[in-house]
């Protein structure tokens, strides 16, 4: 996979992202998880229960719009804030 291409964390293991804000670098680690497993059990749930589920339109929304910055800070090489 080409450097900088999106990813997506490896099914069932653990993974490992880094966030650099004003504050600094943090690493953050999280357990295994099956995220197509939980994605349809959350669905599941919301459909069960008649309740909208944990991610909206206004969530998707969101976060497209975190990843449009992220491909404009990685073609321009800087911060580059999230529109709204």
């Amino acid at each position: 996979m080409a450097p900088g291409a999106p990813r997506h964390a490896p099914q069932g293991a653990a993974s490992r992202y880094w966030v650099e804000d004003a504050a600094g670098l943090r690493t953050i680690d999280l357990p295994p998880a099956d995220q197509y497993l939980l994605q349809m059990e959350s669905f599941s749930r919301a459909v069960r229960e008649e309740a909208p589920t944990a991610a909206g339109l206004d969530e998707a929304e969101a976060g497209m719009r975190v990843i449009d910055a992220l491909f404009a800070s990685a073609a321009s090489g800087r911060f580059e804030a999230v529109g709204g």
